[in-house]
């Protein structure tokens, strides 16, 4: 979608659904109070303590391989403080979301599916950010939980025609281009035109329009939102590759990718992959979705697989095409020797004497032959 059509039929699409989400209570309190120079930490764990589930979670988070400093947090007050602000209102924005819209009349659309492509993604964006930028890495897991938050606000929102489009492409998930040509507008809109309406910084909007990577961003885009778009585009290429049915066609994105923007080749790949399984399934645990038993070495070896086959039927496809091109010139050339010979005396006719005559010529015209001519 053109950005004069995002701005003038998107909105209005979204305006005229009434089940179209806002942020939870609670995060919004934490997101004013995280703006404040004034605010304490008893002001930040009184709000949050408002909501028992997000507080549980951001204990667990406090607790965990990348937070802990040996003893055990108890408190919300030393889960702040072990955390940040920053990490406080990005997790407890990013927990707030994913404890909501877990079902609904939206179709077919599967929320299953969708909650767990959301957790892999922002489980590889603060894994990936972690290795090369950390100061992205809170950021980058909020961008992964909202990488597709578009397409679930457009299957609440428009269930039918939303839901026609899952049902046609299934078992896929629907790419951008058929959510375009279906809808007139696709996910990456819909999250755009979100995070205008959530008044949320302008680096996640940039990210996540950016999703597939930083071509595309303005020159003068600040490093840190260019870093936030590289680590979230390659956490979006391991998901599609993790979760998509597209084994070998993922995986080459995935390897392109990485290599271009990180200098990752493909055994760096497959080394990240399997490294970041204990990342998802952490992350599946605070976010209490079921991200279940990803085998990314069977992943690996099936786009490997996969790839062999695409070789092999490319290789037979060209065989039969050089074979089908041999019998078409062994065709023409009998049509030609026909269409210059004399049936009844096999002597050639007088369209090849015309076609040699003219050869003739024209070799003593452009100086090739001798000028001399002889005809009997």
């Amino acid at each position: 979608m053109s950005q004069d059509a995002l701005a003038t039929e998107l909105p209005a699409v979204l305006q005229q659904a009434e089940n179209l989400p806002s942020l939870p209570a609670v995060a919004l309190e934490v997101l004013r109070l995280t703006q404040s120079d004034e605010t304490t930490l008893d002001d930040l764990a009184s709000t949050l303590a408002m909501d028992p589930a997000l507080s549980a979670k951001l204990l667990r988070l406090s607790n965990s391989s990348a937070f802990s400093m040996g003893s055990e947090v108890t408190t919300l007050q030393r889960a702040c403080m072990v955390l940040g602000l920053k990490t406080v209102k990005l997790m407890a924005l990013s927990f707030s979301l994913a404890g909501t819209f877990r079902e609904g009349d939206a179709g077919a659309f599967d929320y299953d599916q969708f909650w767990r492509r959301s957790a892999i993604c922002a489980a590889a964006g603060r894994f990936i950010a972690g290795r090369t930028n950390r100061s992205v890495a809170d950021e980058a897991f909020l961008c992964g939980l909202l990488a597709r938050i578009g397409q679930l606000v457009a299957a609440r929102c428009m269930p039918r025609p939303y839901g026609r489009l899952v049902e046609a492409v299934a078992p896929r998930w629907p790419s951008s281009e058929q959510e375009e040509e279906a809808l007139g507008f696709n996910g990456e809109d819909v999250v755009v035109a979100l995070m205008q309406s959530w008044s949320m910084p302008s680096a996640f909007a940039l990210a996540l329009a950016h999703r597939r990577g930083p071509c595309g961003l303005p020159e003068d885009a600040d490093e840190h939102v260019v870093a936030l778009c590289r680590a979230s585009a390659l956490a979006w290429a391991c998901e599609e590759f993790l979760c998509g049915a597209d084994k070998a066609g993922a995986k080459e994105r995935l390897d392109r990718f990485a290599l271009e923007h990180f200098g990752y080749d493909g055994d760096a790949v497959e080394e990240l992959l399997v490294e970041l399984q204990g990342e998802i399934a952490e992350t599946g645990r605070l976010l209490d979705v079921d991200v279940g038993k990803l085998d990314v070495a069977g992943m690996i070896a099936q786009a490997q697989s996969q790839l062999v086959q695409v070789s092999l039927g490319v290789a037979i496809e060209n065989k039969q095409a050089e074979r089908e091109r041999t019998i078409l010139t062994t065709k023409n050339k009998e049509l030609a020797d026909k269409a210059h010979t004399d049936k009844l005396t096999g002597l050639p006719n007088r369209a090849r004497f015309d076609e040699l005559m003219a050869a003739c010529v024209q070799e003593r015209v452009a100086g090739t032959a001798d000028k001399a001519l002889g005809l009997l």
